[in-house]
């Protein structure tokens, strides 16, 4: 997801660890490469381990495709082979997250909604999502986990996990899985 070498990051106060190469970022720490950007209250980046965390009201923006999950929040119909549109983003809200070479993690009060330009087009809710990538940044798998609810609109999911599988674009909703659009609504067994 980040390529460490060309992140730009800044803060109010910077402290740098030589025994552990770890720099730690308070202040309104943002982070930022290419398109991608992001916060927290601290951001601790680990050159070491090639990880780096944001604690506490962490955010992070990226355009949709860098995601790599077309229509997984979009209506259906509304997702094509093609790319998304430019101005498309990806906002994704918690508590922390912790980005490695090929997996991210986001825990607590998991936000992440679909956006083009101002107009919120899907949201995912849950209590932790875990993104795991193959080769050079493409989606193999999303895993929400803890009171998921993907929602757009008067349509909604909810279960106690989803896992979308970015191979096949096949969305699996486990444990007491349930249905809404408008008036209408299910539920499996």
């Amino acid at each position: 997801m980040v390529d460490y070498e060309k992140i730009h990051a800044t803060g109010e106060r910077a402290v740098y660890s030589a025994d552990t190469d770890l720099i730690e970022l308070t202040g309104r720490p943002t982070w930022r490469i290419e398109q991608r950007e992001g916060g927290g209250e601290v951001l601790i980046f680990d050159r070491t381990n090639r990880l780096f965390r944001a604690n506490g009201r962490a955010r992070l923006r990226m355009p949709a495709q860098n995601l790599g999950a077309p229509g997984l929040l979009s209506r259906p119909g509304a997702a094509s082979a093609q790319s998304p549109p430019a101005d498309q983003f990806v906002e994704i809200t918690c508590d922390n997250y912790e980005v490695r070479t090929n997996v991210a993690f986001f825990r607590q009060d998991v936000r992440v909604s679909d956006r083009l330009g101002p107009q919120p087009q899907g949201e995912l809710r849950c209590g932790l999502m875990t993104v795991t990538l193959a080769g050079t940044n493409e989606l193999q798998r999303i895993v929400a986990e803890n009171q998921v609810v993907l929602g757009q609109g008067d349509r909604q999911f909810i279960a106690d996990k989803a896992e979308y599988t970015g191979t096949n674009g096949v969305l699996d909703l486990i444990g007491h899985p349930a249905w809404r659009d408008g008036p209408a609504q299910g539920r499996a067994m």
